[in-house]
């Protein structure tokens, strides 16, 4: 017998030869490292490319981050070139035929610390792993060559200018000791000289949206009144560009509302109007955000009011929840708007109404009316003098027993009514009926559900669904007591 040697490596070398043969993207690019040092914001990034694994490399993604932002952000050439055609990366001098460059600008701010990475991709199999990160190169300090991207202001309190501006990221300092420098001017003149801030202004005290704010007084006769405005970066070595031109307006003035006028709707609400000067500036003095109704007890101090806010510029809002029938009220009205609350304008008189009715009406009885209607009858209720209204009328709330009784159709009778026609119903559909008075002081107590359809009313059982039997108008009690009486005699014979 002939003994055949294997290397116990074999395997594992076939799976090495079998990777470096497979086709796939391509490998990692090596060597990557700016050549040369950084012309300003301009840096000049060289690597060699790795293994093709079987395909030509088509395009490069380059890849950069920086000592304050740690997170990669891709590089793209322009807007309507996100990667590097592989053709534009070879050196034209031809001495170094291994290596591939391109030169990175209009992105890099100063005086921050860079690290860049390279991948590679084949136009079959895409792109590979990205290279290990370059060295870190630090860009000389310099002037910023960003402003705020974002620049708006109004509101606070009256007589102010208040502009706002979202403060550059550290990474587009340029240098050490940023700060800022803000211009105003009246919009309506624009050829007059730009007024600025004589002080530093410093981008540690952000809002809670995250802007630095700046306040200029400008005067009360100058509210609600346009500005151009205008926000510039400066450091150590010089100063940035300024943002663009943004319109914004002072801090608002607060009209009073006049003619207030309470109207009682029930016994618990009321409905309050009012009026505003003419829509000018000087009218208005701002733009309205919306009106707060305070309300309290007669009697009582207005440091206990309540109040309800309607937004928007509507001239009328209701007060629910009043606690007292026939209760005597105070009412006043006040502005709002991002500069607070106005003055309250004058007082105005409520007296609400009296109760809705206690009780309700009784002996409800529905019978068949038409192809598509029931009659409805029953009892009227009393009031009760100096508690209740008088009756106004009678409500019959009816819908489908299978549907929420927010559902509910009502059908409106009169005062001297106790009995009315319900059209509109469905044939083969069970309906539940509640009826109820009504009066000055709203809606009184409802019925008790009765069910009812086509046919009148029935007795129904909402847990079985069953439609019990009625044995005409007979009742249960006297029908089974006659049963049994005629069982017994029966069995007797």
């Amino acid at each position: 017998m002939v003994t055949v040697a294997t290397c116990p490596l074999q395997p594992l070398l076939w799976l090495l030869l079998s990777w470096l043969l497979l086709p796939g993207a391509p490998g990692q690019p090596a060597g990557v490292h700016v050549h040369g040092l950084p012309v300003d914001t301009t840096v000049d990034l060289w690597w060699q490319p790795g293994e093709q694994h079987g395909d030509v490399i088509t395009k490069y993604l380059i890849e950069y981050n920086n000592n304050f932002n740690p997170a990669w952000v891709p590089y793209h050439p322009s807007e309507a070139q996100p990667y590097i055609e592989a053709q534009t990366t070879t050196i034209d001098n031809g001495e170094y035929p291994l290596w591939r460059h391109h030169v990175i600008t209009n992105v890099l701010s100063p005086g921050t610390h860079y690290r860049f990475r390279v991948t590679a991709a084949s136009g079959e199999f895409g792109f590979g792993e990205p290279s290990l990160p370059s060295d870190s190169i630090k860009l000389d300090d310099a002037a910023p060559i960003y402003a705020p991207e974002i620049v708006t202001g109004g509101g606070g309190s009256v007589g102010m200018l208040r502009i706002k501006w979202t403060p550059l990221a550290p990474e587009f300092h340029g240098g050490a000791n940023l700060y800022y420098k803000v211009y105003w001017r009246l919009h309506r003149a624009p050829n007059d000289m730009w007024q600025y801030s004589k002080s530093p202004i410093y981008g540690g005290n952000l809002d809670r949206d995250g802007f630095v704010t700046f306040h200029h007084k400008v005067g009360m006769e100058f509210f609600y009144t346009e500005y151009d405005v205008k926000v510039q970066a400066i450091n150590i070595i010089g100063a940035g560009p300024n943002t663009t031109v943004t319109s914004v307006m002072s801090a608002e003035d607060m009209t009073t509302p006049q003619q207030v006028l309470a109207v009682a709707i029930n016994s618990t609400a009321a409905w309050i109007s009012w009026e505003l000067p003419n829509n000018t500036r000087e009218g208005m003095r701002g733009k309205i955000m919306g009106f707060q109704i305070n309300w309290w007890i007669w009697g009582e101090d207005r440091l206990f009011t309540r109040f309800v806010r309607h937004y928007g510029t509507t001239l009328g809002g209701t007060v629910i929840g009043l606690p007292d029938p026939n209760g005597d009220y105070w009412v006043d009205v006040q502005v709002f708007n991002s500069a607070g609350l106005s003055r309250p304008s004058g007082h105005a008189y409520l007296n609400t109404n009296y109760d809705a009715p206690h009780h309700y009406p009784e002996y409800v009885t529905i019978t068949s009316h038409g192809e598509d209607s029931v009659r409805v009858s029953w009892r009227g209720v009393s009031w009760f003098e100096q508690i209740e209204s008088p009756v106004t009328g009678y409500k019959v709330w009816y819908w489908p027993y299978t549907d929420d009784i927010r559902t509910a159709k009502i059908a409106e009778f009169g005062r001297f009514d106790f009995t009315g026609v319900i059209h509109g119903l469905q044939k083969d559909q069970i309906y539940k009926a509640r009826v109820l008075a009504i009066n000055d002081g709203g809606d009184g107590k409802k019925t008790p559900p009765t069910f009812f359809t086509l046919g009148g009313q029935v007795r129904f059982d909402p847990i079985s669904t069953e439609i019990l039997a009625s044995a005409g108008f007979l009742k249960p009690s006297v029908l089974t007591t006659a049963l049994c009486f005629a069982f017994v005699l029966l069995s007797r014979a």
